[in-house]
C-alpha cells in the first residue's frame, strides 16, 4: 500500500517513505524486505548554495506572501502524499496505477521546484509582490513541471521582457508558460496601453486590446482551440487581478491611463464571456473555469456564455428557477438542471453567483440530479462555504451519487441544515454520508427520508 510508496520531497535532498518490512506475513513483498535504515537529508541539503535564497528577508517575505516558501511547499507536497495514502492499499499491486501514481508524486515535486526557482527570481527582478500573490499565489505546481524555466527563452518573452517592456515596442503574448507567467504579461500590456493596442499572440496572429476586451468570444476569435488554452487563462487572471484593487473596491477606466487614448472609460477589463465550443484540454477547462468564477465572485463579469446573470439577491434559491437564462437562454428556460446538460463552467458560474450574493440558503431538489451531476457539483463546494442550508432532496442521487457527495460534505464547513430525502441511498452511501455530516461542526439536522429503517440501523 502506501506504505511501500516512495515520496520525494526537501530542499536538495530527499525523505523517503518506505514499509521497513514488520509486518511480512501480513503484507507480503515480493522481492526482500529493506533494510532498517530511515535517512533524512533534507535538513543537511538546506545548508547548501540553494538556502541561501533564504537569508534575505525580502525574499523570504514574498516566497512566504506568493506561497513558495519552504513550508508552503511541503504543505503542498503533504497533500499529494495525504491524497495518495487514501488509495487502498490494494491498488499499490497494480502496476499501472502504481506507475501513475509514482509518476505524479515525482512531476509534483519537480513542479514545485520550478515553481519556487521562478518565483524567486521574478522576485530578484523587482517584480512587485502584490501583483506576483494576486496573479500567481493559487498557481498549480503542475503548470510548471514542463516548463524549463524563465532563464530559458521564450520567443521574445523572457524573464526580463515582463517588467522592461518599452510601451510603445511590440508585445508578444507568449503561449506556452505557465498561465500565471502569461497572466503577468497581459497585465503588463493592459495596464500600459489603450483600447487600439496591437500585439501578438505567439510571435503570429496580430490582435488589439479592443478585440479581446471588454468582451471576449473564444470562437468568433478563434481562441478556442487548444493552441491559445494557456493564454485565455492568462488573460482572464490579469483581468480579476486589475478589477480589484487592494481595498476591494473595482479598478474603473483601466484602459483609459498609462498611455491610453485621453478621457476613455472602458470600466472592467473584462465584462462578458462566451465560452462555448472550447475545445480546451480537461486541465485548462478546470482554470478557466475558476478564473471566470472568480471574476463573477469579483462582480466584474456580469455575462457568462450568453446568459445575463440577473440573480436575485436573497436566501433560500432554488437554481432550477434562478439559472433558467444561465446557458443558451429561452431555449434551456424551464429544464431540470439535471436535463441540462450543464458543464464545468455553468456550474463554477452558478457556484460563483451564491457566493457573490453571500446566500445562505440553496435549493438543488427536484433537478434530476445523478452521479454526474453530483461529481460537477462537488467540484465547486468550494465556492459554497458559506451556505448554512443544502437541499438535495428528490433528486437521482443514489448509492453513487450519494457517496460522491458524502465523501465531499467537509468542504461546507459553515453547514447546519442538510436534507438528502428522496434519494434511496443504500448502506454505504449513508454510511459515507452520515460520517461526513457529523464531521460538520455546526450541523443541527440531516433528513435521510426514503432510506429503509434496517440500513440506517446498522
Amino acid at each position: 500500500g502506501s506504505k511501500v510508496f516512495p515520496a520525494v520531497s526537501g530542499g536538495d535532498g530527499v525523505l523517503l517513505r518506505y514499509n521497513l518490512g514488520h509486518d511480512l506475513k501480513g503484507r507480503p513483498m515480493r522481492s526482500s524486505p529493506p533494510t532498517p535504515d530511515y535517512q533524512s537529508v533534507a535538513e543537511a541539503a538546506m545548508a547548501g548554495p540553494s538556502h541561501q535564497a533564504w537569508t534575505d528577508k525580502s525574499i523570504c517575505d514574498g516566497c512566504a506572501a506568493i506561497r513558495v516558501s519552504p513550508d508552503s511547499i511541503m504543505a503542498d507536497f503533504e497533500s499529494v502524499c495525504a491524497a495518495h495514502e487514501r488509495v487502498c492499499a490494494e491498488d499499490f499491486n497494480d502496476d499501472a496505477v502504481y506507475k501513475e501514481l509514482l509518476d505524479q508524486i515525482l512531476d509534483f515535486k519537480v513542479g514545485l521546484c520550478r515553481k519556487q526557482e521562478t518565483f524567486i527570481m521574478l522576485l530578484k527582478a523587482g517584480a512587485d509582490v502584490g501583483l506576483l500573490s494576486r496573479l500567481c499565489r493559487d498557481a498549480s505546481a503542475m503548470d510548471f513541471v514542463k516548463y524549463a524555466g524563465l532563464l530559458e527563452d521564450e520567443g521574445v518573452c523572457t524573464w526580463r521582457t515582463i517588467f522592461t517592456h518599452a510601451p510603445g515596442g511590440d508585445v508578444v503574448v507568449p503561449l506556452n508558460l505557465p498561465p500565471s507567467l502569461i497572466a503577468l504579461v497581459w497585465h503588463m500590456l493592459l495596464v500600459t496601453s489603450g483600447s487600439q493596442r496591437r500585439f501578438r499572440l505567439g510571435g503570429s496572429e496580430l490582435f488589439c486590446v479592443a478585440d479581446l476586451l471588454p468582451c471576449l468570444f473564444l470562437k468568433q476569435r478563434g481562441l478556442h482551440i487548444a493552441k491559445y488554452e494557456r493564454a485565455v487563462v492568462g488573460l482572464i487572471l490579469a483581468c480579476n487581478s486589475i478589477a480589484l484593487r487592494g481595498d476591494g473596491s473595482f479598478v474603473v477606466a483601466i484602459l483609459g491611463g498609462g498611455g491610453a487614448e485621453p478621457g476613455l472609460d472602458f470600466g472592467p477589463a473584462l465584462t462578458k464571456i462566451d465560452l462555448r465550443g472550447m475545445d480546451f484540454s480537461s486541465t485548462a477547462v478546470s482554470q478557466v473555469s475558476d478564473a471566470v468564477a472568480d471574476g463573477c465572485i469579483l462582480g466584474s463579469i456580469r455575462d457568462v456564455n450568453g446568459g445575463p446573470l440577473t440573480l436575485d439577491d436573497h436566501d433560500g434559491c432554488n437554481l432550477k428557477v434562478a439559472c433558467n437564462g444561465l446557458r443558451d437562454g429561452r431555449e434551456q428556460r424551464g429544464l431540470l438542471l439535471g436535463d441540462r446538460g450543464w458543464d464545468l463552467v455553468d456550474w463554477s458560474v452558478a457556484a460563483a453567483w451564491v457566493k457573490h450574493y453571500r446566500w445562505k440558503s440553496l435549493d438543488l431538489s427536484q433537478n434530476k440530479l445523478a452521479a454526474a451531476e453530483s461529481r460537477l457539483f462537488c467540484r465547486v463546494l468550494h465556492y459554497l462555504t458559506g451556505v448554512t442550508s443544502l437541499n438535495l432532496s428528490y433528486n437521482k442521487l443514489e448509492e453513487e451519487g450519494g457517496t460522491i457527495v458524502g465523501e465531499a460534505l467537509t468542504t461546507l464547513t459553515a453547514l447546519a441544515t442538510l436534507n438528502f430525502a428522496g434519494n434511496y441511498m443504500q448502506s454505504d452511501a449513508c454510511r459515507i454520508v452520515c460520517i461526513g455530516t457529523a464531521q460538520l461542526p455546526d450541523i443541527r439536522s440531516l433528513n435521510l427520508l426514503c432510506v429503509p429503517l434496517a440500513i440506517l440501523h446498522s
